[in-house]
């Protein structure tokens, strides 16, 4: 269970952008969503961060040079470093998550088990079980959450994301599932896959919690007030991948492939 107490928890307490709102998907997650962006709109953003702080303190901030095209200056690189990374945030409306384990907090209610159905490297079908969580919100199904992930080595998650626009030129159109395998720098990936044709039910656009949403924009300049005041910048960290290119992690226990469709629970 996450923390409450300290400097750290602190931050992310006194920070303007809501820390429950934050899709963090652990290794072997399944996330299920529909996204409410279609693509082009505030509720979708990519850009360039710094990495800065040490430790469990540091921070992914972003660079208000590549934010604004050159038009705010960025303290960060106004320092001399420049080095940063692609990340991008979005918006979705999550209706469940498929774990790979039941649920760790001992005083909550256990979830619901499913038995998935996948395809096996040989081609053959075959069945794990999986815990799922529901998400729902006081205005209705669902639970609105902002997915913040890098790019990736050579852009490789990003332009997941980026095929499935140009499919349907609307992301609001199908329902999707987000796998991520891995939880270290060295082994996460991250798998997006269009799992069936659904269109986003327009009223939940008109639903309070979803119109209160802030612009990606706004939740990325939000961060700005946990930079650090020497401005450190640290390189990585053990969420995710590194800009240089190089080969796509393996896992060494691979796991089953994206789901085709959502009908593979039993």
């Amino acid at each position: 269970m996450s923390k409450n107490y300290g400097m750290d928890a602190g931050n992310e307490a006194m920070s303007t952008s809501d820390f429950s709102s934050r899709l963090r998907p652990k290794a072997g997650d399944r996330v299920r969503f529909h996204f409410l962006t279609d693509g082009n709109d505030p509720w979708l953003v990519a850009t360039r961060f710094h990495r800065v702080g040490d430790g469990m303190s540091a921070r992914n901030i972003v660079c208000l040079n590549a934010l604004t095209f050159g038009d705010e200056q960025c303290q960060i690189c106004d320092t001399g470093d420049t080095t940063r990374r692609k990340m991008f945030g979005v918006w979705v409306l999550v209706e469940y998550i498929l774990h790979p384990q039941d649920n760790p907090d001992d005083e909550g209610e256990n979830w619901e088990q499913k038995t998935l159905k996948y395809k096996g490297d040989d081609g053959q079908e075959k069945t794990r079980t999986v815990f799922m969580e529901e998400f729902a919100s006081a205005e209705g199904p669902g639970e609105a959450k902002l997915l913040h992930i890098p790019a990736g080595r050579q852009g490789v998650w990003w332009n997941q994301f980026h095929k499935a626009f140009m499919e349907s030129l609307d992301l609001r159109k199908h329902f999707y599932e987000l796998y991520r395998v891995g939880s270290g720098r060295d082994d996460t990936d991250w798998t997006l896959t269009t799992l069936k044709e659904d269109e986003l039910d327009k009223a939940i656009l008109e639903r309070a919690d979803i119109q209160a949403l802030t612009n990606v924009e706004d939740v990325f300049r939000a961060g700005l007030s946990q930079m650090s005041t020497n401005n450190s910048p640290l390189g990585t960290d053990s969420v995710d991948g590194e800009e240089e290119p190089e080969a796509m992690p393996t896992p060494a226990n691979p796991t089953p492939e994206a789901a085709e469709s959502a009908a593979d629970l039993i």
